[in-house]
């Protein structure tokens, strides 16, 4: 008998898949998610019959959505500091959310001018920033469970399967009636390769050609200007050796990133891997990669708002003369031209700039049950 069957839309990257767990309740359908924090999938049923996780248990213990904890909130003109502190009608309206405006705040602190809400929270263990314009919704998700390891059902390469990110046994039944156990215990530690990168940018960008940076850090931390205030592009590089325990029938090899500012093309061995831009920062890398000596490379472009904030401590050029005659730079060094001189003026924050944080190499066994 052919009857409806829900799949899974992400339209994030494109990728559609069967839902791997789920079963009929009365006249619905019961299908248990996992999100990241500010993800979204889409529920699209179509006709066709494919196996499925009706139940499903493990022996961790359930996975907890994690309460943002408001650290300041102000609404108002951000870059002139033409605001007020609202982080108390921001902590009540957290579950419902709210517009963005004169109204929702009791006032207006800029008058005439374009005002924003800006909050920054702190989320399992992480510090976030949000800056919501006028007239918009906001609203602060939990740090979300997808992205905690764990047991999951999946569906991988069109099979049916249980995803181990951690050493774990795991038993269910399926759609169909029968009954599985499944085990895994010798999946290996992840291995932290979080310090020794080389750092090389962008030219003609007032940077100089690399550095060695310790640990993952914004650059707009770093105390040399031409690269605290640089926008452009920048590639991380690292040889890293994968032991023989990754590699493995069923396994599968994750590069995983706590951060990225802002986009960045992931490439391991000279073979172009992912992109990456959005929330969780990995890709798989089982293909790419070989054991032993592995070479990585990360292209990382950030935005340019950090570059227009360290030419505002430039002598002000009314005429961009330079501009008009095609050159990189200008003869007081500057190296982008606004009729609008105050956008961002010289005091403004900088923006989190390149990878930030811990960077991992994680195995994930896959094993297929149908």
């Amino acid at each position: 008998m052919t009857i409806s069957i829900p799949q899974i839309w992400n339209p994030a990257d494109g990728s559609i898949e069967n839902a791997p767990q789920w079963k009929r309740e009365g006249d619905g359908i019961k299908i248990p998610f996992e999100f990241d924090a500010n993800e979204s999938k889409f529920v699209v049923f179509v006709k066709g019959n494919a196996p499925a996780v009706a139940d499903f248990k493990s022996s961790l213990e359930p996975a907890k959505d994690f309460e943002p904890k408001i650290i300041e909130a102000r609404y108002g003109e951000q870059k002139l500091k033409l605001v007020k502190d609202v982080k108390n009608i921001v902590e009540k309206n957290l579950k419902s959310g709210l517009t963005v405006g004169n109204s929702a705040f009791g006032g207006d602190p800029a008058p005439m001018k374009p005002k924003s809400l800006y909050v920054k929270y702190a989320v399992d263990g992480k510090t976030c920033e949000s800056d919501v314009p006028e007239g918009m919704d906001f609203y602060v998700s939990g740090g979300g469970t997808a992205n905690i390891p764990n047991v999951r059902p999946t569906y991988f390469n069109g099979k049916l399967s249980l995803k181990f990110e951690v050493n774990a046994e795991a038993t269910g039944t399926l759609s169909d009636g029968s009954i599985f156990r499944k085990s895994v215990t010798d999946l290996p530690k992840a291995k932290n390769i979080s310090s020794d990168w080389k750092v090389e940018f962008q030219k003609n960008r007032g940077a100089p050609d690399s550095i060695l940076l310790k640990k993952l850090h914004s650059v707009s931390e770093c105390e040399n200007e031409g690269i605290k205030y640089f926008s452009g592009e920048m590639v991380y590089s690292k040889t890293v050796e994968i032991p023989a325990e990754f590699i493995k029938r069923n396994r599968t090899v994750k590069l995983a990133f706590d951060e990225i500012y802002n986009v960045a093309q992931v490439s391991v061995n000279g073979e172009n891997v992912a992109v990456l831009w959005t929330p969780p920062f990995e890709c798989d890398i089982t293909k790419f990669i070989k054991e032993g000596e592995n070479k990585l490379s990360v292209r990382v472009a950030n935005l340019w708002v950090n570059r227009i904030i360290g030419d505002q401590l430039l002598p002000v050029e009314n005429y961009p003369k330079w501009v008009l005659e095609n050159k990189t730079v200008s003869e007081t060094k500057r190296f982008t031209s606004s009729h609008w001189h105050n956008s961002w003026p010289k005091n403004s924050p900088l923006k989190k700039s390149g990878i930030v944080g811990t960077a991992e190499i994680k195995a994930v066994d896959i094993i297929p049950l149908k």
